[in-house]
């Protein structure tokens, strides 16, 4: 980012932009009006430099020392080449993030240990005789262990579970603005398959024709994954990700993806806010 067009490099303007605001963020001035101005100034051609730092004080209405406005700029240059040299790195969705840490392996040599693949126990397997509820709610504030046995014993259906979620999502959605996609055409073939199978005494475990829905982070085939952002609210990325296949696999059913912060930060998201009940405010001592 030593010049004014380095920022744009290998990324849309959107995109960009919101990488230099976030550098800004990470400087600790993101919450005035400097990073907008000295985008402008970005965009314009101009170079950051102390300078210009000077000429978005004007505007934003801050004051910065000659030392400081020096650091600065030093400091958005660092991290905006930091930051290109980043998303360079090619990336494929289907990389699993680093969320295993093994202090053994790079020090001893010893293999690092694999992620377990296949499921494990999960809920028991119901042996009592569970009663069908008299009201659908009732029935949809079930465990999923009773879920369980009531499908097994054959008293509800995949394809009952689904249509109660479906129905619920329809009469409660327009004021809680927690479902930002329905996948109907999915959720209606896998029950329907569910179903087929436990007609012919196969259950695939515990979650065998379990409605869930999955935040909007997770990849579904045929279907937009918007991370809750609007400038990413067309996006379709065509695969499953790696929880929606166990899922699958062990047989629950994808009613809908979810509402989230927008890149999952904060509780806004494209569409607005997620309407969520909150525990009453304890009264101060």
């Amino acid at each position: 980012m030593d010049d004014g067009t380095d920022v744009l490099q290998g990324d849309d303007a959107t995109t960009a932009r919101r990488r230099f605001l976030a550098t800004c963020a990470g400087l600790g001035v993101g919450g005035t009006l400097l990073p907008g101005v000295l985008w402008a100034h970005l965009q314009a051609g101009a170079e950051i430099t102390s300078a210009t730092v000077a000429a978005a004080e004007e505007i934003a209405g801050v004051r910065f020392t000659d030392a400081q406005r020096e650091v600065l700029a030093a400091q958005l240059r660092a991290q905006g080449q930091l930051l290109d040299q980043l998303h360079k790195v090619p990336l494929d969705n289907a990389v699993v993030p680093a969320v295993h840490f093994d202090p053994l392996a790079a020090s001893t040599g010893a293999k690092a240990a694999t992620p377990r693949t296949a499921p494990g126990p999960g809920i028991a397997r119901g042996t009592g005789r569970v009663a069908r509820p008299a009201t659908a709610t009732d029935l949809a504030f079930l465990s999923i262990a009773e879920l369980h046995a009531l499908i097994r014993t054959r008293q509800v259906s995949a394809r009952e579970l689904l249509q109660l979620s479906l129905d619920r999502i329809a009469a409660l959605d327009p004021k809680l603005q927690a479902v930002i996609t329905v996948t109907e055409a999915r959720a209606r073939a896998q029950a329907a398959r569910l179903d087929d199978e436990a007609v012919k005494g196969r259950f695939r475990g515990p979650l065998h024709g379990i409605p869930w829905g999955a935040k909007d982070l997770l990849a579904v085939r045929g279907y937009k994954t918007t991370w809750g952002s609007g400038a990413h609210r067309e996006q379709v990325i065509d695969t499953d990700a790696t929880v929606v296949t166990r899922l699958d696999a062990a047989g629950a059913v994808l009613v809908a993806k979810l509402t989230l912060g927008e890149l999952a930060q904060g509780d806004i998201w494209f569409g607005g806010i997620t309407m969520i009940r909150r525990p009453p405010r304890s009264t101060p001592c």
